[in-house]
């Protein structure tokens, strides 16, 4: 899903998801109503420059981080969140991956 692009509200999230995913649902108002589509396979979903829609400074970013969340619940679904941060952050958490 191309975040850049996308209007910042949660509600506008929501109605791309399902196109993305594509569950046929039209303007859900939270997962719930896409819950049984979600859990029926397995989907890796990429949100691709989404720090434009998670920036804390952004309208209805912890609105959109919270569906996030929800959606990382789903033992099926798998995402990828890819973002320009500033690398020098002191706040920002890094998960290290092993070596393979």
């Amino acid at each position: 899903m191309r975040c850049d692009k996308l209007q910042v509200s949660c509600t506008h999230f929501l109605d791309r998801l399902p196109q993305v995913v594509g569950a046929g649902i039209e303007n859900p108002q939270d997962l719930a109503t896409l819950r049984s589509y979600l859990s029926s396979k397995p989907m890796f979903l990429v949100l691709d420059n989404a720090e434009t829609i998670l920036d804390p400074g952004a309208n209805d970013a912890e609105a959109i981080y919270l569906v996030v969340d929800e959606l990382r619940q789903f033992a099926n679904v798998y995402i990828l969140i890819t973002a320009h941060i500033d690398s020098t952050s002191s706040k920002t958490e890094r998960d290290t991956l092993p070596p393979s």
